[in-house]
């Protein structure tokens, strides 16, 4: 695993996104504390480092 200061995080998104009544059941996309929550979650991470082909099976299935 790479340490968290070498990864390039994405933008924040528009906070107005959050706030759009109609939209409020669309997917959004995760504000950097919410990335940051799961990157740093141990239970996850031990999973990656048990399963070395996790990430390529993710990746795997977020083309479908």
């Amino acid at each position: 695993l790479r340490p968290l200061h070498t990864l390039r995080w994405p933008e924040e998104p528009d906070e107005k996104l959050f706030q759009d009544a109609l939209s409020r059941n669309d997917p959004k996309p995760l504000r950097r504390n919410e990335i940051f929550a799961i990157a740093t979650n141990e239970k996850i991470r031990d999973l990656f480092k048990t399963y070395p082909n996790l990430k390529n099976l993710l990746k795997e299935l977020d083309k479908i």
